[in-house]
């Protein structure tokens, strides 16, 4: 008599898992923040955040800073709001630069109450953190800059 073949579980609980988180995201929709104080509710009441930029909708700080055409977002995780209302946020990953080089990027964002958002860009030569390059733009909430949370 030849022996019973186990049949694999693995992919049968990873779909189950899956499904089982289904339920948390099935009514969430993501709404477009207005403004700073709508921001601030959404982040008390422990929403979900994401911020856009698009910095072509966007002026340099400088009569050097060349003119952006850059796109991208990220996901708010630590954020700081100052008793005026102004909310910041940031975000630092390493990658590589167009020489292959590593490179550590700050990403910083500040939005004033009145909508206002400073956006500026430090990177850094790994390993020793030299400053290669600095960038700073500002925006527009709504504009340039969108945030959005999933309620």
């Amino acid at each position: 008599m030849l022996p019973k073949t186990k049949k694999p579980i693995a992919l049968p609980l990873a779909a189950l898992a899956t499904l089982a988180t289904l339920p948390l995201f099935a009514g969430a929709q993501t709404i477009p923040l207005p403004d700073v104080l709508t921001a601030e509710q959404a982040l008390s009441a422990g929403k979900p955040m994401t911020a856009t930029i698009d910095l072509s909708r966007c002026k340099g700080d400088t009569n050097t800073t060349p003119a952006g055409r850059t796109r991208g977002g990220l996901t708010v995780n630590a954020y700081r709001i100052q008793p005026d209302h102004t909310l910041s946020f940031a975000d630092t990953h390493f990658t590589v630069g167009r020489d292959g080089a590593p490179i550590t990027q700050f990403l910083r964002y500040t939005i004033t109450a009145d909508g206002t958002a400073r956006f500026a860009s430090y990177i850094f030569a790994m390993p020793a953190y030299t400053l290669q390059s600095q960038v700073s733009y500002t925006c527009k909430l709504g504009d340039g800059v969108k945030l959005f949370a999933r309620f």
